[in-house]
């Protein structure tokens, strides 16, 4: 078995999508693909656009053999969280043999070079970042300033681009792993990351484009799109817009109302508790309620220059969640391994499957009854977050909750 592995997560899973594992295979010769997905929330720290069994389906009909979940505790996070993460799960495997990723630049070499820097974190690259945050930078910027002078190429377009930026999360995790997985970086195709304008091509649409088109609860909207859609998914687009017939158009005011709910009861030194929290921080959140009146109100009330907007996101996903800081640390530790959380799979993804069992290095989750004593108190913690987010996911977006889904969906198995 060749396994190629890849971290996505398919908000919805498109063309652009199936190109990158196509060529992937391709140059790699890779037999068998195995997917790592976010779940019920995706990276930037919204709900994903449909449930993971739905986008876990579409990827295995749109090429991939094995989706398995990318548990909240790294999925809702941070880029650098993100990666490393997803990387201690694919190296638990212990048969994964390759991993692709897409990136701006497609310069390997380049965010090889970055990624060992931020890696290894030389004394005097240390100095120069301690130097830039004592001036006032962002960490970003503070970081981007320390890395220009270890390098003599410039920096800003390879840490500015969302791809890029996760690249050389992976890449920074693989090194300090040790990793015997080979990377794989593909230059993104099509639209920008970003791109919100939808234009007739050659179907390489962004997700952003595509959740442009894909309205959660209006089913006349969704058929008038169906005809563009079919050109830019490579699976029935019926399949996401029927499962989106099920959910709610007020997620957004709904998430508003509990994030209130959740201000108006938590005192400022539970506050403090949050992950991405900056002093001074709870009393800015605490004043949101009489100020904000919708979800983006309380997004852009504490977007600053030192919280950027999608740590803003994370850290108000994590305040509905109750998700505090100390877990974050804990599932982050050297000695934590997870669990494999299987959503959907074919053939070839049972074979995936049966050779994870071989190596007996990592929990492999289909049933969550019967698989729990498989797991240790720590693995059950991070689980619960999962479940949690997934009914979270429910209340806010379905028309009609569904209490503890994880237990009731198996994984989808496509033939």
């Amino acid at each position: 078995m060749n396994l190629l592995a890849v971290i996505a997560e398919y908000n919805p899973f498109h063309q652009g999508h199936r190109w990158q594992l196509e060529e992937a295979r391709r140059r790699t010769e890779a037999t068998h693909t195995l997917a790592l997905m976010s779940g019920a929330v995706v990276q930037r720290g919204a709900f994903a656009l449909a449930d993971k069994w739905t986008r876990a389906k579409a990827a295995v009909l749109g090429g991939a053999d094995l989706v398995c979940e990318l548990p909240y505790v790294y999925a809702g996070q941070s880029a650098e969280f993100f990666a490393s993460g997803a990387i201690k799960i694919l190296n638990a495997t212990g048969c994964c043999d390759h991993l692709v990723f897409g990136s701006e630049s497609g310069d390997l070499e380049s965010l090889s070079e970055i990624a060992e820097i931020l890696a290894l974190e030389t004394p005097a690259f240390r100095a120069d970042l301690k130097a830039g945050l004592s001036r006032g930078l962002s960490f970003p910027k503070a970081r981007a300033a320390a890395l220009q002078k270890q390098l003599t190429q410039p920096l800003e377009a390879l840490l500015t681009a969302p791809n890029n930026i996760l690249a050389i999360e992976y890449l920074k995790a693989l090194k300090k792993s040790q990793s015997a997985i080979a990377p794989i970086t593909l230059r993104r195709q099509g639209a920008a990351y970003h791109a919100d304008t939808l234009s007739d091509g050659d179907g390489f649409a962004s997700a952003t484009q595509l959740r442009g088109l894909l309205t959660p609860g209006n089913i006349p909207e969704t058929q008038r799109a169906l005809a563009v859609l079919k050109k830019q998914l490579p699976y029935p687009a019926e399949l996401l817009t029927e499962a989106l017939a099920h959910l709610s158009p007020d997620r957004d005011i709904s998430l508003y109302k509990t994030l209130i709910h959740r201000l108006l009861i938590t005192p400022p030194e539970q506050l403090r508790q949050l992950p991405y929290w900056e002093p001074g921080l709870e009393f800015a959140l605490k004043a949101l309620p009489e100020c904000c009146a919708t979800l983006e109100d309380l997004i852009d009330a504490l977007t600053a220059k030192h919280l950027p907007r999608s740590r803003v996101r994370r850290l108000l996903m994590a305040l509905a969640a109750d998700f505090k800081a100390e877990a974050l640390r804990a599932f982050q530790a050297p000695d934590f391994t997870p669990y494999l959380r299987v959503l959907a799979f074919n053939s070839r993804g049972q074979e995936i499957l049966r050779a994870i069992k071989k190596q007996e290095g990592l929990p492999i989750l289909t049933n969550l009854h019967s698989n729990q004593t498989l797991l240790t108190p720590a693995q059950r913690r991070c689980l619960a977050w999962d479940v949690l987010t997934t009914d979270l996911f429910s209340l806010h977006c379905e028309k009609k909750y569904t209490h503890h889904r994880d237990y009731l969906q198996g994984p989808v198995r496509v033939i």
